[in-house]
């Protein structure tokens, strides 16, 4: 490695130069490949989306020099790396293809490495896969009419397909960012990450922000559900007069869910709720009173205070009522238009009573007369006559001359016939 040192306080940073003999290598570009390379560095920039590194020759031999330190070769990766570099170099190579338009022969001959210890790696400050190509555009000279390589076979290794599922409180998270061994990662619209084959027994660390969750392949368990749902406890509170209120109902609503709890005998009861997300309030409800608040953390409390209502005072006894004087009842006297006839007596003219000669019933009947006069009530006075309107005594008038005219017409016949 070779390097400049910075001017000040700086630390200095090495590049890193990959050699390769010239002898060893074939180029498929010729040339032109200064120009094929000003033209790529033009096309993609400086940024994460440049493959190629440039090209500096040397007596005997060919360098590329990668910019600063800790690149690390896919031919030296774990299994797990090897797919996630593989799946991102796939990526870059179909952007860079589609720059070549029709030239796709062009294509294939620039994204040509002679093997993959020429393919480099490494995780820029936000974790997102930095890759870089090396002796690109080159490749090994074929042998001809030359010995086989003689070799003993690779043992088969056992892998598992290995894919993830984020979910948080039993739903996925679409779009979840997270990290990967350290690399920067998104699951797709259902919050899923296809990672590919790995062999069992393979470790792996998973980190989304404070969740972090170690990983084993295991055979026949290549789906793997990374549930990164938080949880809070929620304290509720019931005082009555100040005195801890056991058996007191409490009914909660947060975030869809529903519960029905109960205190205990110190007035408390506790539950596990997991968080909203969108921070939504928590409700929760006791003998009418309600609170609400959003809730965070590991604890949140809720507390109710409340108070006996006063009893109703009693209603004052009534006054016994006075009863009226029992008087009978007046029976209203039925008007007639005769008026009744009353024989006159005189005072002095009574029959004379012979002893002996009636009997009780006559006395009590005598009697009885006394009794009712002394009971009847006085005579109300009569309603005066309607008044009589013109028309009613002009008829009359008309009718008392026609009866008169008839009676002097009908003594007239009587006595001159």
């Amino acid at each position: 490695m070779s390097g400049e040192p910075n001017s000040g306080n700086k630390i200095p940073i090495e590049n890193m130069n990959i050699k390769i003999k010239s002898a060893g290598v074939y180029c498929l570009i010729g040339d032109d490949y200064s120009r094929v390379y000003a033209t790529l560095k033009k096309q993609f920039g400086e940024g994460e989306e440049q493959l190629f590194t440039e090209r500096t020759p040397g007596h005997e031999y060919l360098q590329w020099e990668l910019p600063g330190d800790g690149w690390k070769p896919l031919s030296e990766s774990d299994p797990l790396m090897s797919q996630e570099v593989r799946r991102e170099l796939r990526r870059r190579q179909e952007a860079v293809s589609l720059r070549f338009g029709n030239n796709q022969e062009m294509a294939e001959r620039v994204l040509s490495v002679p093997d993959d210890s020429f393919i480099y790696y490494k995780p820029d400050d936000s974790g997102r896969l930095l890759i870089r190509l090396t002796a690109w555009g080159y490749r090994y000279p074929e042998r001809i009419n030359s010995q086989g390589m003689v070799g003993r076979p690779c043992p088969q290794t056992e892998v598992e397909h290995v894919s993830l599922h984020i979910v948080y409180n039993g739903k996925s998270v679409p779009g979840q960012a997270f990290h990967i061994n350290g690399f920067s990662r998104i699951a797709d619209t259902e919050g899923r990450y296809d990672i590919g084959d790995l062999p069992v027994g393979y470790q792996f660390d998973i980190d989304i922000d404070d969740h972090h969750q170690h990983i084993t392949v295991l055979p026949g368990q290549g789906q793997i559900t990374v549930d990164i749902t938080r949880y809070t406890l929620v304290e509720i509170e019931v005082y009555l007069d100040e005195q801890p209120c056991a058996a007191a109902a409490v009914g909660l609503q947060y975030a869809g869910l529903q519960r029905d709890l109960t205190t205990g005998g110190s007035g408390k009861v506790t539950t596990q709720l997991p968080l909203d997300p969108e921070n939504g309030l928590c409700t929760v409800t006791v003998e009418g009173e309600t609170r609400q608040q959003p809730l965070f953390g590991e604890m949140n409390r809720f507390v109710f205070r409340l108070v006996s209502p006063e009893p109703e005072p009693l209603p004052e006894p009534l006054p016994e009522p006075e009863l009226p004087d029992e008087k009978p009842e007046e029976q209203p006297e039925e008007k007639t238009d005769e008026q009744p006839v009353v024989e006159e007596q005189l005072p002095d003219e009574k029959p004379e009573e012979q002893p002996g000669n009636h009997s009780e019933e006559e006395e009590q009947t005598e009697e009885e007369p006394e009794e009712t006069a002394e009971e009847e009530p006085e005579e109300e006075p009569r309603p005066e006559p309607p008044a009589i309107s013109s028309a009613q005594l002009w008829l009359l008038l008309l009718g008392t001359a026609l009866l008169t005219g008839a009676t002097y017409w009908f003594c007239y016949k009587l006595l001159f016939a």
